[in-house]
């Protein structure tokens, strides 16, 4: 079932630094998607920019839980009992695609991207 926001938007973007209140709505949605992530099959890469055209790497993995506490977002794959996690700059939700692009506060010059796949 798609939310308010998911049927008249089809990219939400939030960065950290924004004034505007509408920015914490589209953070909220994003971090309701992440939790939706668990039982999901997801592709992972990794890009560095500017040279953002060919991942780092990438990788197929089930997400066995995921969570999110203000701007660090959490999972943990399928088979393992360790954590990943990342604090988020910047996020951007596509929708259509299912998929979510995410410039991490630590590393300046990395790109992930995760998107949602039915099988692998």
């Amino acid at each position: 079932m798609k939310t308010a926001c998911e049927s008249s938007l089809q990219v939400l973007t939030w960065f950290i630094g924004d004034p505007h209140a509408a920015e914490n709505q589209a953070l909220e949605v994003i971090q309701q998607w992440w939790h939706g992530l668990q039982g999901k099959k997801v592709l992972w890469q990794v890009f560095i920019e500017p040279l953002n055209c060919t991942p780092l790497f990438s990788y197929y993995y089930q997400v066995q839980d995921a969570k999110v506490q203000n701007f660090e977002f959490s999972w943990q794959r399928d088979g393992l009992e360790v954590w990943s996690s990342f604090t988020a700059k910047e996020l951007s939700l596509d929708f259509q695609h299912q998929q979510l692009e995410v410039k991490p506060y630590a590393i300046a010059n990395y790109r992930y991207q995760l998107k949602v796949v039915d099988g692998v």
